[in-house]
């Protein structure tokens, strides 16, 4: 960005579902959809078909979770060490207008190490 606030460039593009602040505020938690990536039916719009959370901190943004799953609706644990998210898997559009996704599941990631259960 210039110092006249012009060219600025956006930290992460996508369809941005949801942000969730760390509970220390120094952290956010961000789920996003590709925006090239959507399904529609009799011409509404419902959404992307791929979601993934990234992290946004003092690093910089990285994302945390990927494949073909739809993962959203993020929390995180009081001390901040720990996200949890609902997933659904096995992500399958059909004649590009109906999804077809796995049950959703509750998920725990460890931030530190990505370790997940």
């Amino acid at each position: 960005m210039k110092p006249d606030g012009s060219a600025r460039t956006p930290i992460l593009e996508g369809n941005i579902l949801e942000m969730r602040p760390s509970p220390d505020g120094k952290k956010i938690l961000v789920s996003t959809g590709a925006p090239e990536e959507h399904y529609s039916t009799e011409g509404h719009y419902w959404g992307p078909v791929h979601m993934h959370l990234w992290l946004m901190d003092e690093k910089g943004i990285r994302q945390i979770t990927s494949g073909n799953v739809r993962d959203g609706a993020a929390s995180w644990s009081f001390d901040g060490k720990k996200v949890y998210f609902a997933r659904a898997s096995n992500v399958e559009v059909i004649n590009h207008d109906e999804l077809h996704t796995g049950a959703p599941n509750i998920w725990e990631m460890e931030l530190e190490s990505g370790k997940m259960r």
